[in-house]
């Protein structure tokens, strides 16, 4: 299964990866060690993996949608030298949703965890639309 777990990591961009991997890695060790049972396992098992293909795509659209800007989470309108205050403040929002997802991921908080990753996905729609 971790051998599985490492091999899948690999769909996620090579930025996130950079970023992300060790992380997500130690994270799923912790989790793994406390499962007992093969149905626990399983379960557990057919989870991670379709969270991990669900998340990877999602990582490659945001990768694409802002290409240059991508893992630093601003998106520039390249307009003006000042962005508009909404793009300001939804740009905020989008890096408090993406520390707070992070935050959440680190302590094993996984429902938050997807209620953030949801934030930061309606926060790039709102921003991509405001652009």
């Amino acid at each position: 299964m971790r051998k599985l777990y490492w091999a899948l990591l690999h769909f996620y961009p090579a930025e996130y990866q950079a970023a992300f991997a060790r992380e997500m890695q130690a994270t799923f060790e912790q989790a793994y060690a406390d499962k007992a049972g093969w149905r626990t396992l399983a379960f557990f098992a057919v989870s991670e993996i379709v969270g991990l293909l669900r998340s990877a795509s999602a990582e490659w659209l945001a990768k694409r949608t802002c290409r240059e800007a991508y893992i630093t989470y601003r998106c520039s309108s390249g307009e003006a030298d000042e962005p508009r205050s909404e793009i300001a403040d939804l740009q905020n929002r989008l890096q408090q949703a993406l520390r707070a997802m992070e935050f959440a991921i680190a302590h094993h908080d996984f429902p938050k965890a997807r209620f953030y990753s949801d934030e930061e996905r309606i926060t790039r729609a709102q921003l991509r639309r405001a652009l």
